[in-house]
């Protein structure tokens, strides 16, 4: 498994705004075969800029119930070391 900070952009911004939350890139299949519950990779969106944190699942959910195929969305609580 693979985890690192996603995107240029996204580091560069967090940086420039003084956050210490990351938009993260997890791949199951990074260094070894392998998935978790048929994904190979996911993201983890910071949202450090959206503060209902809920604009993305929003517009995910509106163009689903349109049709339109979208990611799969959902909120997570993460923590590291214990730590949020």
């Amino acid at each position: 498994m693979g985890i690192r900070a996603k995107g240029n952009n996204s580091r560069r911004l967090t940086e420039k705004y003084g956050h210490d939350r990351y938009s993260l890139k997890v791949e199951f299949d990074h260094y070894a075969a392998g998935s978790y519950y048929g994904l190979d990779k996911f993201s983890l969106d910071a949202s450090f800029r959206d503060n209902s944190y809920m604009k993305t699942w929003i517009v995910y959910d509106m163009m689903a119930y349109m049709g339109v195929p979208t990611p799969l969305c959902s909120y997570v609580d993460v923590r590291v070391n214990g730590e949020d």
